[in-house]
């Protein structure tokens, strides 16, 4: 069974695809969530775009390798649970 994580950071979101326990998979794409959260606490409209964007290319990639969208697990930074627009 194939298993793939998508780590949202606050420069750039990660895939990594596991199967048997080890890494064989792993790609990169920087989305800059971050880009001027420090100065106002809010995730702006571009960041935001870049990051689903990225989110949903490295989930394709995952699905077409064959991991199934039930083993695939996403987890965000810090950035994105104490934005003012989190929800």
């Amino acid at each position: 069974m194939m298993q793939a994580i998508i780590d949202i950071g606050s420069n750039s979101v990660r895939l990594a695809i596991f199967s048997g326990g080890n890494i064989i998979f792993r790609d990169k794409i920087t989305a800059r969530l971050g880009q001027g959260f420090y100065d106002s606490g809010v995730i702006n409209s571009d960041a935001l775009k870049r990051n689903l964007d990225a989110v949903s290319n490295l989930l394709d990639k995952a699905i077409a390798m064959g991991v199934s969208k039930n083993d695939s697990y996403i987890f965000a930074t810090a950035t994105v649970r104490e934005a003012k627009n989190k929800d």
